[in-house]
């Protein structure tokens, strides 16, 4: 985990709305600038180009885990921009990961789950 950390910026996007946009808009202007970026969305998988399905909007950790292996063995510095749901952080999905965090529009529904994610044990 500790390489994982020194080799990936972990960008989590969270909130009630706009989670997928923002995700996306910031992977693909990475991507522009000619940067290594992968995303994690409900939509899709990303790793560089490569897409991949995706089955939830945070995936289980054995999958999560897989696809952030699969950016880190990319050569030099990459950032990964991820959607972290409520559920997925109540589901202890996200445990031990270390985010640069970025808040869409939330509620009051998702304002404790948030809490959740910036307590140091929930990261």
């Amino acid at each position: 985990m500790a390489i994982l950390l020194k080799k990936l910026t972990l960008v989590g996007v969270t909130g009630t709305n706009g989670k997928t946009t923002i995700a996306t808009l910031l992977y693909q202007l990475f991507r522009k600038a000619g940067q290594k970026a992968g995303l994690l969305s409900t939509v899709a998988v990303y790793v560089d180009d490569q897409r991949f399905e995706a089955t939830h909007t945070t995936p289980d950790p054995l999958q999560l885990h897989h696809y952030l292996h699969l950016m880190v063995q990319q050569r030099g510095k990459n950032t990964a921009f991820m959607e972290v749901s409520s559920h997925g952080i109540d589901q202890h999905r996200t445990e031990g990961l270390h985010f640069a965090g970025v808040f869409s529009l939330t509620s009051p529904a998702t304002t404790s789950t948030i809490t959740k994610l910036l307590q140091p044990t929930a990261m």
